[in-house]
């Protein structure tokens, strides 16, 4: 462009023959446009490959907003590129003139923009693309399709309502702005909506409107569900799920019905609204490429609905809440579905945890009776602290995997304190712990030696180092030379959390007059003051916890002995030279040892790991240039290998899924060591052509998984 750029108070621009006058700009010298095409076409010729023109101000986060123009996938703008005219008659068309195929074309364009704004697109592009959403009114000469636009956005309103509720506002995969749209349908209930949904069905009576019958029968049943999981309580948990059940039978009789063709011409959308609103955001990728696969999620999103709305059966106690969480979580479900059990969380918590009561579930994990605990200032202020602490990390387990490692050093430094004041309270009231064990029948001594309140934290405290660290694998944060480090760290986690459940569950036996045949003691046992005996699985028969109980020690003994033995494979593979590990590029050994575990030294317990013993481990376990030693690191993880797998058999068939997929990396990794060792005692050729590689093991990417190869073929 030569010259200044505006010549007069209404420059013009002339483009294809044609010339547009432009408002008047804040420059009051006179400019003029003229063509540059010709210079940016030299300017593009000379850039060399891979070179980039930026400004100063461009950094890393523009970087990560970039999107490819025109990728209908990545700019949002390509999927506003249409035939305007054609687009204008299709929104500008009456409702009264409208056949049924177009009304239910509408409804099924609008699950299938739900879609995408749950799965992580902006309302503004996705469901406010319609505009019977923008102007309800506009569609009051079909009462069919007015009473289903205000019910589906009485939906959307639930859904927004629970994201913000449930703490979940701040997730990356979640927007919540509705940028002044009218999400919120006023002055009408749920059940008017139901009321108004009812009398358009009974007034479709004509053969060619089954169709609509049921997508109106549909989001009737979907906004009653998503009514009774927004109540408080757990009241209507179960009749909220056969409301689910209901809409999944009709969704999946409507995805076979749907046609793209339809879809993509449905009147009443027009792709260039809204435009302007989403300028604060950057556009945002499609989540979904075609309707099969919107419909798909909300198959997925219904079921994940149906699981979230559990969570008030998972309450009796606080280790079946956890465990509970930690299922859920490794499946991954939508946001929406965890937005919901979180918000009754927050809801219900304070009052199943005994925050602030004298019975809770705090009461039954400590096993000390509270109203002893509160009479002193140290008790009451430990007792808050512990109830807030598991109610913020508790209802954080249903956000993101990364939002939930984002927040575990914050986590980590709550419980830190609690483990400082668990420790003050038990030296003010150790007189009164033992007084009271004695009473309940068990030894005094024994349970002042188990310390139930600094133990109780610290194992608390572990479960949320081990969560952390194993989210950092489902991240993929991790490179190949820390996986030795990581496995070392985690078995000696597991071992101390191990340690404390067993504990645990012998003096909850113990406190609930349980001995070792399996049954609850007379009460002149209790008297005596006779002890239980070790922990073992016999203990917990006929006991309400039982089950939770024991799998809790199976599971954690599969999960340490899996640690063990790729721990131990690791080193067996370094020192025989068989896996390929790149160099840290930025950083030694020590220093990214420091960085990943660093963090866990805020706390006294479990006592922190340094790198020297690390160190001193693994030279122990063997030594590269000692074949027999080698051997025998292979050996023992293959026999860890083998006691993971047989734990697992031992789970009930409610763990069955997550079982299979931990036996799956068990069983690979053992028949990888059995084929190293069965070729390097057969020919030195053979072994010298193996490698191992390690990946992300299916169905469970907080392990890996090694695979053997050649060193000219793909993994086995």
């Amino acid at each position: 462009i030569e010259g200044p750029l505006y010549e007069g108070g209404n420059p013009t621009c002339e483009v294809d023959g044609t010339v547009s006058t432009t408002s008047a700009m804040t420059s009051s010298k006179p400019s003029a446009w003229k063509r540059c095409e010709a210079q940016l076409e030299e300017a593009c010729e000379a850039l060399p490959a891979g070179g980039m023109v930026h400004g100063k101000t461009f950094d890393l986060f523009a970087a990560m907003s970039a999107v490819e123009i025109m990728e209908p996938l990545m700019d949002a703008g390509a999927r506003r590129i249409q035939d305007t005219a054609a687009e204008r008659k299709r929104v500008e068309k009456p409702v009264q003139e409208w056949r049924t195929e177009e009304i239910c074309a509408v409804c099924d364009r609008w699950m299938v923009e739900e879609a995408q704004w749950m799965a992580g697109h902006t309302l503004a592009q996705s469901v406010f693309l319609c505009k019977f959403a923008c102007q309800p009114n506009s569609a009051d000469e079909s009462p069919a399709l007015r009473a289903y636009c205000d019910a589906a956005r009485a939906c959307d309103a639930f859904v927004h309502r629970a994201v913000m509720e449930g703490g979940m506002a701040g997730d990356e995969d979640f927007i919540v702005e509705t940028f002044g749209l009218p999400l919120e349908v006023k002055e009408q209930t749920t059940q008017s909506l139901l009321a108004r949904l009812e009398g358009a069905q009974k007034n479709a009576t004509r053969p060619e409107d089954a169709p609509l019958k049921a997508r109106l029968r549909f989001r009737a049943y979907f906004l009653e569900a998503l009514d009774l999981l927004a109540q408080p309580k757990s009241a209507g948990c179960e009749e909220a799920r056969h409301f689910l059940g209901k809409a999944k039978q009709q969704l999946r009789s409507l995805s076979e019905e749907v046609m793209e063709d339809n879809l993509n011409n449905a009147p009443g959308y027009a792709m260039h609204a809204n435009a302007k609103l989403t300028a604060p955001i950057p556009p945002r990728a499609a989540p979904f490429k075609d309707a099969k696969a919107c419909f798909g999620f909300w198959d997925e999103f219904l079921t994940a609905l149906e699981e979230a709305s559990r969570v008030h059966e998972h309450g009796s106690s606080l280790l079946q809440l956890q465990r509970w969480l930690q299922r859920v979580a490794r499946t991954t479900p939508p946001v929406v579905p965890m937005a919901f059990a979180a918000g009754a969380m927050r809801l219900d918590l304070p009052d199943k945890l005994g925050w602030n009561t004298t019975k809770g579930l705090l009461e039954i994990d400590l096993l000390v009776p509270m109203d002893k605990v509160l009479e002193t200032e140290k008790g009451r202020e430990f007792f808050d602290e512990a109830g807030k602490c598991l109610t913020d990390h508790l209802v954080s387990c249903c956000s993101n995997r990364a939002r939930q490692h984002r927040l575990s050093r914050r986590y980590l430094e709550d419980f830190s304190v609690l483990l400082n004041l668990a420790l003050a309270v038990e030296t003010e009231r150790k007189e009164d712990i033992k007084a009271w064990s004695k009473a309940c029948g068990m030894d005094p001594e024994l349970a002042w030696a188990q310390r139930p309140f600094t133990s109780w934290a610290a194992s608390q405290i572990a479960r949320v180092q081990i969560m952390m660290l194993f989210k950092g694998f489902e991240l993929d944060l991790y490179s190949t030379k820390e996986y030795c480090m990581l496995f070392w760290y985690l078995e000696y986690l597991l071992r101390c959390l191990l340690n404390a459940v067993k504990a645990w569950g012998e003096a909850y036996l113990q406190n609930n007059g349980f001995n070792s045949s399996g049954k609850v003691g007379t009460k002149a046992n209790k008297k005596k003051g006779k002890s239980g005996t070790p922990w073992t699985s016999s203990h917990f028969d006929g006991h309400p916890l039982r089950e939770t109980l024991a799998y809790e020690v199976l599971e954690i003994q599969a999960l340490h002995a899996i640690c063990q033995g790729l721990f131990q494979m690791m080193v067996y593979l370094e020192a025989v030279e068989k896996v390929i590990i790149p160099e840290l590029p930025y950083n030694s050994e020590r220093e990214r040892f420091e960085q990943r575990f660093g963090c866990l030294h805020l706390c006294q317990s479990p006592v922190p790991l340094v790198y020297p013993q690390y160190l001193d481990t693994k030279a122990a376990i063997g030594k590269a240039s000692d074949p027999a030693t080698a051997s025998n690191a292979c050996m023992v993880a293959q026999q860890c290998f083998q006691y993971a797998r047989s734990c697992l058999q031992r789970l009930p068939d409610s763990s069955a899924k997550e079982a299979s997929t931990l036996d799956r990396v068990a069983a690979s990794n053992l028949l990888t060591l059995r084929v190293l060792e069965r070729a390097r005692s057969q020919s030195t050729e053979s072994w010298d052509s193996l490698c191992v590689s390690f990946h992300s093991s299916p169905g469970d990417n907080r392990f890996r998984t090694a695979s053997v190869r050649t060193r000219q073929q793909t993994p086995q």
